[in-house]
């Protein structure tokens, strides 16, 4: 069974708990499950693929240093993301320059930074989303976010399995294809219209245009997983349970379409209300 599908039926089965976790339950609810997939699992299976078992510094520096920034990111507080940042780079830097050779200790900080980005302050944004929605009019961004990246992945799926011929980028992903991903766009976009017309505050144009921006990035996430996974030479990033998919397999274009969601609605949002 491909990841995709995967992805979808997994999806279905667990519509009616996800629509209350990511709609209605409280912040901190949605926040403890955030830091246990993204902050802690999801840091993990990174830090697993780019480095190696024995790497035991990096490891643990990957995953601790995601779990802050996915503390920090979840209040929405720009200043304490920034705090963070600063303060993970400095740790981590300082360091990889103590516990390795010079000339890769900054490549490594670079991966460590990264990957705490990545798995943290990106799955923190989804939180900061929830607590947002209040000041747009109740608009669930959340539940947006999710169902314009399952939209995608369902529409690449059925139409690439169908019409499929035409390899997206074999060298990386030999399921994906031009065809697929054009369905997905074309799935992305109206879904991004039904959610527009139901919402209290977005208008139709920002329906089209969140529809063709997470119709770009939404594959685009899913291809970099799948590139770390090529170079680990894995075909799953669950370590866990291998040959099950792990948490950056589910998830990973959740992360990568967080921060479109977050800053469109931060940017474009009080316009809207206003």
């Amino acid at each position: 069974m491909s990841e995709a599908k995967k992805k979808i039926i997994a999806g279905f089965l667990l519509l009616p708990a996800a629509i209350w976790l990511l709609g209605f339950a409280p912040p901190a609810v949605l926040l403890a499950v955030v830091l246990l997939i993204g902050g802690l699992a999801g840091s993990f299976e990174f830090s697993r693929l780019v480095f190696r078992p024995e790497d035991h510094a990096e490891i643990v520096l990957t995953v601790g240093a995601s779990v802050v920034l996915c503390v920090l990111a979840q209040t929405g507080e720009g200043d304490a993301l920034f705090l963070g940042l600063s303060a993970v780079f400095i740790t981590v830097t300082a360091a990889m320059l103590f516990t390795k050779d010079f000339n890769a200790a900054f490549p490594r900080a670079a991966t460590i930074i990264t990957g705490a980005i990545y798995t943290g302050a990106f799955a923190g944004l989804v939180v900061a989303m929830r607590r947002m929605e209040p000041g747009l009019g109740g608009t669930k961004l959340v539940i947006a976010h999710f169902a314009l990246t399952w939209a995608n992945d369902a529409g690449a799926f059925f139409v690439g399995s169908r019409y499929g011929k035409t390899k997206l980028w074999p060298a990386v992903s030999a399921g994906k294809t031009w065809e697929g991903a054009f369905g997905g766009a074309a799935s992305s976009v109206l879904a991004g219209l039904v959610i527009a017309a139901a919402s209290p505050v977005w208008l139709l144009r920002d329906g089209l245009i969140l529809g063709g921006l997470f119709a770009v990035a939404t594959p685009i996430g899913d291809l970099i997983e799948s590139a770390m996974k090529r170079s680990a030479g894995v075909k799953d990033s669950g370590f866990f349970l291998p040959g099950h998919g792990g948490a950056l397999d589910r998830i990973d274009s959740i992360l990568f379409t967080a921060p479109i969601m977050y800053f469109y609605a931060l940017l474009v949002g009080p316009l809207r209300v206003g």
